[in-house]
């Protein structure tokens, strides 16, 4: 069947094929969830959710449209939209494909979640709200989908939205404490050491260093350089950033009137960790 569509010669051939996939791969999904759900050997279980991750891997290089997959799943859920198994089965989809900026994705998320709350639905109506710049609704909608938390959860994903979100409402320690939870779940994640690097850079108001709090700027370097060797693709947003905190460096004499010279130890208040000085330019 991927042999079929990889070959098709025209965008009509291409859409009745991928409704035509659609259909037999959530049908297939079904199969290897309730194999999941009732295998009493950790073997046989083992095998469905390893199916279930194959089937992923083969409908993500089909579905690579998201207007189209929103419109395949609206009529698929229209066929019977008291079947609510057929929702949960285009709103995983939706997400799977990052497909969220459709009305359609919102109302399914909505239906699933009156009916059956889930890490997923949640997940799914916190993005939503973040597009619409609502970060109260969508921090307690991440919160809900950390705490809900199933087996197929991505925590990586749900610790950094959760994480970015409470940052972009000033909750710096919540969102510190999201990016440590994802770098325990990636050790590799520069978008989590970033967002740390971010939440340090905020806190010059509150560290009380004797000069102007500017000592934060050296630590959000230290992290925005491990976020870039640890992640090669952030290196023109790091970059930004690191320029940015340069140039809110404490100057000589100010380093000088707290007994520091370039390259001194110092551990910043509030933070407990230690960096090294550096003037401003």
């Amino acid at each position: 069947m991927f042999n079929l569509y990889a070959t098709a010669k025209n965008d009509t051939t291409k859409n009745m094929l991928s409704q035509k996939l659609l259909l037999e791969y959530l049908q297939l999904q079904k199969y290897a969830d309730y194999g999941v759900a009732n295998s009493e050997k950790e073997k046989t279980k083992e095998g469905f959710i390893s199916c279930k991750q194959h089937l992923d891997d083969f409908f993500i290089k089909v579905a690579d449209d998201c207007v189209e997959l929103a419109q395949i799943l609206a009529d698929y859920v229209a066929e019977d939209d008291a079947d609510i198994e057929r929702k949960k089965g285009a709103l995983r989809l939706l997400n799977m494909r990052d497909c969220t900026d459709s009305d359609f994705f919102m109302e399914v998320a909505l239906a699933v979640c009156a009916v059956d709350p889930s890490s997923e639905c949640n997940y799914a109506i916190a993005v939503n709200y973040l597009k619409q710049k609502d970060y109260s609704q969508a921090l307690g909608h991440f919160e809900s989908a950390v705490e809900m938390r199933d087996e197929d959860s991505n925590m990586e994903k749900l610790y950094m939205g959760a994480g970015k979100t409470a940052s972009m409402l000033g909750r710096g320690s919540t969102a510190t404490s999201y990016a440590n939870k994802a770098l325990k779940e990636n050790p590799k994640s520069g978008e989590a050491l970033m967002l740390i690097g971010d939440v340090i850079a905020s806190g010059q108001s509150g560290c009380d260093d004797k000069m102007d709090g500017r000592s934060v700027y050296w630590l959000a370097v230290d992290y925005y350089n491990r976020a870039k060797t640890k992640d090669s693709s952030l290196g023109g947003k790091v970059n930004k950033k690191i320029s940015s905190c340069k140039g809110q460096y404490p100057t000589i004499e100010q380093m000088f009137f707290v007994g520091l010279s370039e390259g001194g130890a110092f551990t910043v208040p509030g933070r407990g960790e230690s960096t090294k000085a550096r003037a401003r330019g």
